[in-house]
């Protein structure tokens, strides 16, 4: 699947996703923010939420998802979830996220996946992944000050 079929303008953050956790900005911080800003998006139950960040930081815990390159992909399957949906963030200064080449993310994306798609998952994870390998674009999203403007360059850029 294709992260122009994941993410909506809407979803798409400059900077911080909604309700900041009081000044922190770690990694954590940020995975709990885009958590509680697409459940809200998407209208999760607060069980719904707190399952889903529940299982993003298990994830997150077992292994990063700093992918490097300035990336990072938090993902999680859960098991009430219908559809896979993402959400974004783009960042000017970075995110320190423990990536495995040890440089901040500017690029967050959340995917949460039903539970019941493995496959699709890993499929997805690896577009997403081979997208943001290309140097030119990932310099080009993290100029944008328009979440709509980075919808329409993934979106060119995937056609």
């Amino acid at each position: 699947m294709k992260l122009s079929q994941l993410v909506a303008p809407e979803r798409i953050t400059i900077g911080w996703p909604a309700n900041k956790s009081q000044g922190e900005s770690d990694k954590w911080h940020l995975i709990r923010d885009a958590v509680f800003f697409i459940s809200e998006q998407i209208g999760f139950t607060n069980a719904e939420r707190d399952e889903a960040l529940k299982l993003v930081l298990e994830r997150e815990e077992s292994m990063t998802t700093g992918i490097g390159e300035g990336v990072a992909l938090p993902h999680a399957s859960l098991p009430f979830l219908k559809n896979m949906v993402a959400s974004m963030s783009i960042f000017s200064e970075g995110i320190q996220f423990d990536s495995i080449d040890r440089k901040p993310a500017y690029i967050f994306i959340l995917i949460l996946v039903p539970k019941n798609q493995f496959q699709r998952h890993i499929r997805t994870l690896a577009s997403i992944a081979r997208l943001m390998n290309e140097p030119d674009f990932r310099s080009e999203l993290i100029t944008q000050i328009d979440p709509q403007a980075i919808f329409d360059l993934i979106q060119s850029r995937e056609s």
